[in-house]
């Protein structure tokens, strides 16, 4: 409490913070700087970019847990969505239960982190185009 208090009182202009992790970008409505950047070492995968709100394209897209995706087999698109929905539950109950955490320590008011997130001013990914998926951006 005493280093929020610490670092609230710094009046940041930016604070970069990496969402692999939900705690940093809880922190960021307690430190209140004046922008928020996201900065991914990876693409963003399907928590990020469904709480950034980019859509997530899994016909011709493949999620974190796909090897392989023929766009041209049922079966296969099947699987990715399969693969997707199985990966995106285990990640969102980890981070509701960081989201509980916060919320009983700051008040059931507490932003939840998908708000949190839809409101950064850049996002910084470590992407190569030549070897990730390109997905639709707002």
């Amino acid at each position: 409490s005493g280093i929020i208090e610490e670092l609230k009182r710094r009046n940041f202009d930016v604070y970069i913070v990496e969402t692999f992790d939900p705690c940093g970008m809880m922190l960021s409505h307690l430190i209140s700087p004046r922008s928020v950047i996201l900065q991914s070492t990876l693409f963003l995968w399907q928590q990020q970019l469904d709480e950034v709100g980019i859509p997530r394209e899994l016909s011709y897209n493949p999620s974190v847990s796909t090897s392989h995706l023929d766009v041209n087999s049922f079966w296969s698109r099947l699987m990715n969505v399969v693969g997707d929905t199985i990966t995106s539950g285990a990640k969102s109950l980890l981070r509701g239960q960081i989201q509980a955490i916060f919320k009983r320590r700051f008040g059931k008011d507490f932003p939840s982190l998908r708000e949190q997130t839809s409101c950064i001013t850049f996002a910084f990914i470590n992407a190569e185009p030549l070897y990730d998926f390109a997905v639709p951006t707002l």
